[in-house]
């Protein structure tokens, strides 16, 4: 679906009196949210306030009380602050408020804007600016300083630009709560020394005690998270800070503030021949995981749908595995254990793994079936291996390794296997979710002609439908999506049926 936009954008810092019927208050933290944040890209509809192009802005995005524009060696954000104009003197508001009976005027209110730049020092002209997520919509821009219009203009979701730094990139995206976040992705033999970032206009920027960075301005401050860092073996795996079957090694990292008032990063024994990724986050949720000994989580894996696998290992007899589950009792010494999360932070189920002696789980990972594996150490000539397996019994010494497969029974075969006939974005999803497949057509799927009022249902976990379309092809757009509302739907898992093709998505 297109959109007609009338109007321009310009990157200043100015305070003007305008009209507005809507009054909106900045809190004092500048929101980085949006309810669909996107990365409008610059084709020319970007003027200054002498109506000449700014090519320094490669995309473009709205938050809540401002812009964020994205440049080549930087990020702008530009704050606005609407405040109602001070009162007038009755004769004068009086005759004043006849003219706005008498033409509809609405208050006047001042609009004040305040821009901060985050600069890349010393950083080099990407070498290649890569584009992610495309929506199915896009902007068509008629304005003063381009009265024949800029066309066509498109929006994604995730913007990488290339080698910032040498092999260095930086990854700029909306995260699972449609807030703005960037992420620095090191490959293999990159110095993270070399990042350093630069707060122009900022007031003041502070580290505070939790770690978190602070940049303060007159209308508010930009706070972000401690950073996560973190590594991994395949760089191609990574997707806006989110692991898809894979491991990753947390790092400990830290914002440094250094002499010139400039931001970088502390980045500790990590391996130079691995990937580096360092995300100043959004904290999304956060859990102890434990009970009353000592407890280590070493790894974790993030399957398809977002699911979270914790493993490591437990001295605690509480507090660890779920009634029902492979083993609901510690053994002797240390355990290793295993622990599922959906994407919200909620506990699945949870398990030991362990025999006589100490167990230790050190790595875990995800297929694409949704099978679990979790790997480690053992000193236990019990409960480790099944009959007919490589190896049945203790090898001898103080350890042997240990690798064991579970099938999480949570997520079925007959449902995930069906996952892939129709694409449902975004996922996890907010407030819609559109769904996209080469299943999809006018005439039906695969050809079939839809009955007569067929539409899209949607059903909870536990197989209630929640929501029904009327006929699909009422609901279709040209290019075969159908888009659907899911704000009111609860947070949880749910399952799309069209016919006879099923889907899953995650409503946060």
């Amino acid at each position: 679906m297109n959109k007609i936009i009338y109007f321009a954008a310009f990157f200043i810092l100015f305070a003007v009196s305008v009209y507005s019927q809507n009054l909106e208050s900045l809190n004092n933290k500048f929101s980085l949210l949006s309810q669909n944040l996107e990365f409008i890209e610059n084709k020319g509809q970007i003027a200054d306030q002498h109506g000449n192009v700014n090519w320094d802005v490669l995309f473009i995005a709205e938050v809540e009380n401002g812009t964020i524009a994205i440049r080549k060696d930087g990020i702008s954000f530009t704050f606005v602050k609407y405040d109602k104009v001070p009162s007038l003197k009755k004769d004068a508001k009086d005759k004043i408020q006849g003219l706005r009976d008498k033409f509809q005027e609405p208050e006047p209110v001042n609009v004040d804007m305040y821009r901060v730049d985050m600069n890349l020092n010393n950083a080099q002209i990407p070498t290649r600016i890569t584009k992610k997520e495309m929506t199915e919509d896009y902007n068509n821009y008629y304005l003063a300083h381009c009265p024949d219009g800029v066309t066509f203009v498109r929006k994604y979701r995730t913007v990488v630009l290339e080698n910032v730094y040498q092999n260095i990139d930086l990854v700029l995206y909306s995260n699972q709560e449609n807030k703005f976040q960037y992420d620095f992705v090191l490959k293999p033999g990159a110095n993270p020394d070399l990042i350093s970032l630069r707060f122009d206009g900022a007031e003041d920027v502070q580290i505070s005690a939790k770690g978190e960075l602070i940049v303060k301005t007159p209308f508010g401050n930009i706070e972000q998270k401690a950073p996560v860092a973190y590594q991994k073996d395949d760089l191609n795996k990574y997707t806006n800070s989110r692991i898809l079957t894979n491991n990753i090694e947390i790092v400990k990292s830290k914002f440094r503030k250094n002499k010139d008032n400039s931001i970088s990063f502390i980045v500790a024994n990590y391996n130079p021949e691995k990937a580096l990724i360092i995300d100043p986050p959004t904290r999304l949720w956060g859990t102890y995981y434990g009970g009353s000994g000592d407890d280590a989580g070493k790894f974790v894996a993030v399957d398809g749908s977002r699911n979270v696998y914790l493993g490591g290992w437990t001295y605690s007899t509480n507090a660890i595995a779920t009634t029902g589950s492979h083993q609901s009792s510690k053994g002797d010494y240390y355990d290793a254990f295993l622990v599922k999360f959906n994407s919200s932070g909620v506990r699945q189920w949870g398990t030991y793994y362990g025999g006589s002696n100490w167990d230790l789980g050190r790595s875990v990972a995800v297929d694409g079936s949704w099978n679990v594996y979790l790997g480690g150490s053992t000193g236990s000539t019990n409960a480790i291996a099944t009959t007919g397996s490589h190896q049945s019994s203790f090898g001898g010494g103080d350890w042997d390794a240990f690798l064991v497969k579970f099938i999480d029974k949570t997520t079925s075969v007959e449902e995930t296997s069906k996952i892939e006939k129709i694409r449902i974005i975004p996922n996890p999803a907010t407030y819609y979710i559109t769904i996209s497949s080469p299943l999809i057509e006018w005439s039906g799927l695969f050809g079939s002609p839809l009955a007569e009022g067929q539409g899209v249902f949607i059903y909870n976990t536990l197989g209630n439908c929640v929501s029904h379309t009327p006929s699909l092809r009422a609901t279709l757009l040209k290019e075969g999506n159908i888009r659907i509302d899911v704000s009111h739907l609860p947070p949880g898992v749910y399952f799309v049926r069209i016919g006879t093709a099923t889907g899953m998505f995650v409503k946060m």
